[in-house]
């Protein structure tokens, strides 16, 4: 399972004690966004996050931009 924390821009990711019926959070690994890519008003922000190919991109935007501006980065 994963998870994105807005404010401090970072992607959780939490393994779970049963995929099916998970009843506890056994470890937690957590990402921050990658600074690579710096922003015209120094503010990206997380949109989305997908696996494709044996890799996780999460997509990041320009507040006041449109959504066909997103920058995927690889995690």
């Amino acid at each position: 399972m994963f998870l994105t924390n807005l404010y401090s821009r970072h992607v959780f990711r939490l393994e779970l004690d049963n995929a099916f019926n998970p009843t506890s959070v056994i470890k937690v690994d957590s990402f921050a966004l990658p600074a690579t890519i710096v922003a015209n008003n120094g503010l990206l922000r997380c949109f989305g996050l997908a696996y494709h190919r044996g890799k996780y991109l999460l997509g990041r935007i320009q507040p006041g931009n449109s959504v066909d501006k997103i920058l995927w980065v690889v995690l």
